[in-house]
């Protein structure tokens, strides 16, 4: 949840908790989406970016780890 003293829109701060949410149910995809989003509008919003990472960061952990792409990236 954001402090008061932060200057961002309420649709940010939707898509901020939305991307939260995406990210405690594993949907990197929709996380990385709204978060980079978030960061293209307003480049100071720290914690974004630190999930922005995070996020990206479990998807390709995911995606290394799935059988498959060790064939495909081996």
């Amino acid at each position: 949840m954001l402090e008061a003293n932060d200057a961002i829109s309420k649709e940010l701060n939707d898509n901020y908790e939305k991307a939260l949410s995406a990210l405690k149910r594993d949907n990197f995809d929709y996380a990385i989406e709204l978060l980079s989003a978030i960061v293209a509008v307003k480049q100071d919003f720290a914690r974004a970016r630190h999930y922005l990472r995070i996020s990206q960061r479990k998807k390709f952990q995911k995606t290394k780890s799935n059988p498959i792409s060790k064939v495909i990236f081996a």
